[in-house]
């Protein structure tokens, strides 16, 4: 996985302005935090919608639902770790 982000990193990343902190033409300072969805959670997330689609969860217990998302960030995790391979 990535060195610097074991989750893969934001998906959307933004630089937010430090409060109150200006450069000399008065434009913000921007900070390095970046913030948003990590690439581990948007794989997951794509999986189970992936998983979701060709099948109905309706009446199964909460913890089938609970399975699905472990098995969803199981192969996110293996995405990733392709990735990094790569």
């Amino acid at each position: 996985m990535n060195q610097v982000f074991a989750d893969g990193g934001p998906v959307h990343p933004v630089r937010l302005p430090v409060p109150g902190e200006k450069h000399a033409n008065d434009e913000p300072v921007p900070t390095e935090l970046h913030t948003g969805i990590s690439l581990r959670d948007y794989f997951a997330g794509l999986a189970m919608q992936g998983y979701l689609a060709s099948f109905d969860p309706h009446g199964e217990p909460v913890e089938y639902a609970t399975k699905i998302a472990e098995d969803a960030y199981a192969l996110a995790d293996a995405m990733l770790k392709v990735r990094e391979s790569q």
